[in-house]
């Protein structure tokens, strides 16, 4: 669901829906269960509130069904959850769920919105809900993803709608903060292309709804440096679901800011003429002895070079991240632990507060 939302753009594998956005984690599920009871949500959610401010959290994502019966006490607790969540100012969002009829709880509860699967054509996904509580539709039969063995794959189901729905409501929230959670709301609803399954999200779209037209031409991702990744396998993409659009209605928005000054402007063009860092790019590499040497090539005067390995190791599903490294020279020689898969590096130039990061993947 992590890398539906929020994949980046680093020449491994798929693209999220929102590649700036970070994923905060929550773990809801018990120990041994297959699935989430109600009152796991519940405290999902609560965790999810309590820590926005901390981690900057604009949308809860709920790519999940309850399990076991739902009492009243509990029902109550999770609907005042959701609505103190909205007041505070963070979208929640959840699965619809995998089968024909009427949205499952929480999807059904009217403040949360809830999301079906479609397919290429903005047909409805076989398996998908489809009552008229079914908010949107997003592509879900099927998603590129990628295994926690980093496998590429195909996964189907209104989960995965659900997280790319997710990532498209933060990257909004994102370009435009001053959107509440309504308005974020309404610029996915107003822009949605009609299909056979319902209103289908369209990214670009709503962009252009929320006003945020220019971050499509403004955040298009640079071509990557070959010499930046290994090469990887392909996957397969998806086809086009997203049909070409016309121009969105505007979303009028109480409050919009003045047009800038002239000295804030010419500020503002000051830092747009400002060099950006390159990005880091590696010469030679060793790996042996538990230890990782690298040599760059084009490293920025004045620059540190931050590192960070992620390591497999034995009956762990996940990688587990080295203690980053801060270093002020071209050659590098760090201590690493276990099977390195992947590298992550970043130049960092405190004095014009600038970064530049690239993703080595290292093949065993």
């Amino acid at each position: 669901m992590a890398m539906i939302a929020s994949a980046p753009y680093n020449g491994w594998g798929m693209v999220g829906a929102a590649p700036s956005v970070k994923v905060v984690s929550v773990r809801a599920k018990r120990p041994g269960e297959s699935g989430f009871y109600f009152s796991d949500v519940l405290k999902g959610v609560q965790v999810c509130s309590k820590a926005r401010l901390a981690f900057n959290i604009k949308v809860i994502s709920l790519s999940l069904g309850g399990q076991g019966s739902l009492d009243v006490g509990t029902e109550t607790l999770l609907e005042d959850a959701i609505d103190s969540a909205r007041l505070a100012g963070v979208n929640v969002v959840a699965a619809a769920g995998n089968h024909p009829g009427p949205s499952d709880w929480p999807a059904s509860y009217p403040p949360v919105v809830a999301v079906g699967s479609s397919d290429a054509v903005r047909s409805r996904c076989a398996f998908s809900a489809s009552g008229a509580d079914v908010d949107l539709f997003a592509p879900g039969c099927p998603q590129d993803v990628a295994l926690h063995d980093g496998r590429a794959a195909w996964a189907s189901g209104t989960s995965e709608s659900t997280a790319f729905v997710a990532g498209a409501l933060a990257q909004l929230r994102g370009l435009r903060p001053e959107l509440g959670v309504d308005r974020v709301e309404e610029c996915l609803r107003i822009a949605a292309a009609s299909g056979g399954a319902g209103p289908v999200v369209d990214v670009e779209a709503s962009l252009r709804a929320a006003g945020a037209g220019s971050a499509l031409a403004a955040d298009a991702a640079p071509p990557l440096n070959p010499s930046s990744a290994q090469p990887v396998p392909t996957v397969r993409p998806s086809t086009p679901w997203a049909a070409e659009i016309g121009a969105a209605p505007e979303i009028p928005v109480s409050g919009t800011p003045a047009p800038p000054s002239t000295t804030q402007q010419r500020s503002d063009d000051r830092r747009d003429l400002a060099p950006q860092l390159p990005r880091p790019v590696v010469r030679t590499r060793h790996l042996g002895g538990g230890f990782l040497q690298l040599t760059f090539v084009h490293r920025p005067a004045k620059t540190w070079t931050r590192i960070q390995a992620y390591s497999r190791h034995r009956r762990r599903a996940f990688p587990t991240a080295d203690p980053p490294r801060l270093v002020k020279s071209d050659r590098v020689r760090t201590r690493v632990s276990g099977t390195v898969s992947q590298m992550s590096i970043m130049y960092v130039d405190p004095a014009a507060k600038q970064k530049a990061s690239a993703v080595l993947n290292i093949r065993p």
